[in-house]
């Protein structure tokens, strides 16, 4: 029950910031966008890092990252000051890469905890991540290699030349 009211909290506050959004005409306003947008993603860095093991999960605490990406993908169209900083070439690659990168992290960290007689160390754990960044680009760039029509017919000998290339 308690799921159903935040869910329909959640809703009705999702309206009302579409109806403030909106000008007498019934179209978005830059400057109203900017604001929500914004709004959206504090609470995201806020849920990063205000959140620790011990918030309750699920809560209604969830609901504060929730309604944030909600209102980035309400809100952050193209000309408002997050799509911009979102659109940054480092940001857009790091998107690109992340789940090829969400993929292999979890087989890469689990081997490194059983061939480990401890728990990895700090240091074990960021050269890991480290070697995990090569890892996704390249799994995404074959990836996108084989989604593309012209490269559907391909070799084995072709494919493994791409990765040569790559590197």
């Amino acid at each position: 029950m308690k799921y159903l009211i935040t869910g329909g909290a959640g809703f009705i506050g999702l309206k009302l910031a579409d109806k403030l959004s909106k000008n007498e005409n019934g179209i978005k306003e830059t400057s109203k966008n900017n604001f929500l947008a914004i709004l959206g993603l504090v609470a995201i860095i806020f849920s990063i890092f205000g959140y620790d093991e011990n918030t309750p999960f699920p809560s209604i605490y969830t609901l504060i990252p929730v309604l944030g990406v909600v209102l980035l993908i309400l809100y952050a169209e193209k000309d408002t000051i997050v799509a911009k900083l979102l659109s940054i070439r480092v940001f857009v690659g790091v998107g690109l890469i992340s789940y090829s990168a969400y993929l292999w992290h979890q087989p890469i960290f689990a081997f490194a905890r059983i061939r480990s007689f401890d728990e990895p160390s700090f240091v074990s754990m960021i050269l890991l991540i480290l070697f995990l960044i090569p890892l996704a680009t390249l799994s995404f760039k074959l990836e996108r290699f084989f989604k593309n029509p012209k490269n559907r017919p391909f070799s084995m000998g072709k494919g493994c030349e791409y990765c040569v290339q790559q590197f």
